[in-house]
């Protein structure tokens, strides 16, 4: 009787441990699963951001004092890593790029391909051949090879307008050789004007991950 009642205890205690273990299994299916894209988004728009101050240089005087070098207070466009919606970096960049055209501004697009079709490779052989060797393509790619390794590698959706690809496309690229990162913001214009960014601002929460900062430039 005592032995029955023994294994009755045992049977009980197991059926727990495997209820326990089973509860366990499925809350981790629901966090990492069900609402894995909502923690990670949350994860994403928690994390802290870095900023470095920029210091003005100091001016330049001749001898009777006039300023030879000087600075001149300008705004620049950046790009936040810690605020930009993971897989929404081509979807800002885009509506940012369609900004900036509007209103006559340039941005930084130091890739080494023309801006429109037919596409060329349009700066020295040693500066093509860097670029080459950092997508890692070999030496005989072509343009178009090189942008179609950067649309499929960046997710660059076929549904832009031929040139928005291109342009996205160079913003990517830029933005992986300078260091994009939560600690290293990302330059994307500089010296806008104020229209621009009063029309940037006003689409800050519909764009979260740009930013304006104050800058100098040297005159």
């Amino acid at each position: 009787m005592k032995l029955n009642s023994y294994k009755i205890r045992l049977i009980v205690v197991g059926l727990l441990f495997l209820l326990f273990v089973f509860l366990c299994i499925a809350e981790l299916f629901r966090i990492q699963i069900v609402d894995g894209a909502s923690y990670k988004s949350k994860a994403t728009m928690t994390h802290a951001a870095v900023q470095a101050i920029e210091a003005a240089r100091g001016q330049v005087l001749d001898v009777n004092g006039v300023p030879l070098n000087t600075n001149r207070s300008v705004y620049k466009l950046v790009l936040q890593r810690a605020f930009l919606p993971v897989g929404k970096e081509n979807d800002t960049i885009a509506r940012t790029i369609e900004i900036l055209q509007k209103n006559g501004e340039e941005w930084v697009d130091g890739m080494p391909i023309s801006a429109a079709q037919p596409y060329t490779y349009n700066k020295s052989d040693a500066e093509v051949e860097k670029f080459k060797s950092k997508l890692e393509m070999n030496l005989d790619a072509t343009p178009q090879n090189c942008l179609d390794f950067l649309y499929e590698k960046y997710e660059i959706s076929d549904k832009l307008p031929a040139d928005m690809r291109r342009i996205v496309a160079g913003v990517r690229y830029e933005m992986k050789i300078k260091d994009f990162s939560n600690e290293n913001r990302y330059v994307m214009a500089e010296d806008i004007r104020l229209k621009t960014i009063i029309e940037l601002k006003e689409l800050w929460r519909e764009m979260p991950g740009i930013d304006i900062i104050d800058g100098n430039t040297r005159v």
